[in-house]
Order: structure tokens, then sequence, then C-alpha cells
């Protein structure tokens, strides 16, 4: 896991400023692996995931245990994807990925980086959403590239149990 943190129980109120994070997988600007993160902000920090075999990758967060409230992202986001595999990672401008072993909130977070993805969910707040997620109160504004497979302005992928409500896009997506 990378980040400012590789790991976190919980972080609150931080901001990461005009910095440079790159690394392989579960990859965050605040955490790489986080289980409780409210009121952090990434501004204007490039985050960006080496090429080869590595997965999840996110403007705060490369993979959500528990919560995510508040939280923003203004920086770049660039994931190589995995390249054995025909590219099965996930990229998210907030979020990677969240956790399937338990219920996850993401309340009230935005995006306005550019995202851009070439692994299998591309999303402007969350790559992909499994399990008991909620999404809710959620902007994105930022530009969405996604070069796989699915690519979306809140969340690329989510699974049939996930739940969004009371999101927003009004960035632009571009996916094959």
């Amino acid at each position: 896991s990378t980040g400012l943190f590789g790991k976190a129980n919980e972080i609150k109120n931080l901001i990461l400023k005009d910095s440079y994070i790159t690394g392989g997988s579960c990859i965050g600007g605040i955490v790489g692996l986080g289980y409780r993160v409210e009121n952090c902000h990434n501004e204007n920090t490039t985050v960006i995931s080496k090429e080869g075999n590595y997965w999840t990758i996110g403007g705060i967060v490369g993979q959500i245990n528990n919560k995510i409230i508040n939280c923003s992202n203004t920086g770049t986001i660039i994931a190589n994807g995995k390249k054995v595999d025909n590219g099965n990672s996930y990229c998210g401008g907030v979020i990677g990925y969240s956790s399937n072993k338990n219920e996850v909130i993401i309340s009230n977070c935005s995006n306005e980086g550019q995202i851009i993805g070439k692994g299998t969910a591309v999303g402007g707040i969350v790559g992909l959403n499994r399990g008991l997620a909620t999404t809710q109160e959620c902007k994105n504004i930022g530009e969405i590239t996604g070069e796989n497979k699915y690519t979306g302005g809140i969340v690329g992928f989510c699974q049939k149990e996930t739940v969004i409500k009371e999101c927003k896009n009004i960035g632009e997506i571009t996916g094959e």
C-alpha cells in the first residue's frame, strides 16, 4: 500500500498539496488502504500507478474498508493498469476500490481532477464499488478517460448490492 500513509485505521482533517506519488498496488494520495477517512483533500497532487501487474488507485484512497466522508480531489490520477491480464485495475478520482468485506459509506466526496485509467473500471468518484457500498451526495466535474472496459462519471463499475444516490456528474467522460 502506498500514499502519504500506506495503511491507516482513521485519518481526519488532512490536506495533501502539490505533491507527486507513484506506487504499485493499492495507492492513494492520502492513504493506500484506509478504514475511516474524513475531511481529507488532495489539492493538485498527481498520483500514478506504475506500469505492470498493479491494481487499485484513488486520489484520496486506493481501497476503503469502512467510510469516507467529505473528501475531495483536484489532482491528476493516472492508472497504468495490469498488462498481464488485459488491464484489471480500478481507478477513481477519490477511491479506487471499496471493500466487499463490510459495509462501506462514501458520502459528500468530489472530484475535479483529470482521471486517466487503463484498467477495468474507471470512475470520477470510485473505480469499483463492491458489496454493501453506498455512494451518496458525491459530485464529479473532472474529465474521465477510460481505456478499457467500464468508465463512469461517478462509478466505473458497481455490483448489484451497491447503492448510488443523490450524485451528480458534469465532467466529460470518454471510454472505449
